[in-house]
This record gives C-alpha cells, structure tokens and sequence, in this order.
C-alpha cells in the first residue's frame, strides 16, 4: 500500500489533489511546475500528485520520448479516479 505523502511526511490533503486534478485538466497539460506555479508549492508535492494521479490512471506514466499526457479530460470523473486512489493509497 502506498501513502501519499510530500517531503516533511505530510500527508497530501484532498483539497491538494482536488485542485491539482482540476488544474491540470483545464489546462490539458500535465507537469509538476504548473501545479508549482498554479497552487505555489513546492516541487515535491506537486510530483507526489502527479504520481497519485499516474497511479490512479488519470494521466499516462513518464516516458523518455513523449511527455505525459491526460487520459480523462472530463474533470469530475479524472477527481474521483483521483481521490479514490489517494483514500486507498492512505488507507
């Protein structure tokens, strides 16, 4: 099982993953510096919400020759894919 957390051992908030998923659905961009610029935290945080949405099959996983790109575009259903898999990864 896997917890979400940032680098002080926090545990991501699901407003944190609610805004990101938002953020990153409306702007069909997927990278941790837009959600450092968008939400302003840190580097740390926004790549542990990119791997929670990776992992809960909201975005496509990291590839050398292509960037992420978005799977779900409707944004309700991309927040409760998330926060569905930020309760059981923090369950």
């Amino acid at each position: 099982m896997k917890i979400y957390t940032d680098v002080f051992k926090k545990p991501v908030t699901v407003d944190d993953v609610r805004t990101a998923t938002a953020v990153i659905v409306r702007s069909n961009k997927v990278s941790p510096s837009l959600l450092q610029r968008q939400m302003k935290m840190g580097y740390g945080k926004s790549a542990t919400i990119i791997r929670l949405l990776e992992d809960a099959g909201v975005v496509t996983e990291q590839s050398n020759t292509k960037p992420r790109s978005l799977i779900f575009k409707n944004e309700a259903t991309a927040i409760n894919a998330a926060l569905r898999q930020l309760r059981k990864g923090n369950a």
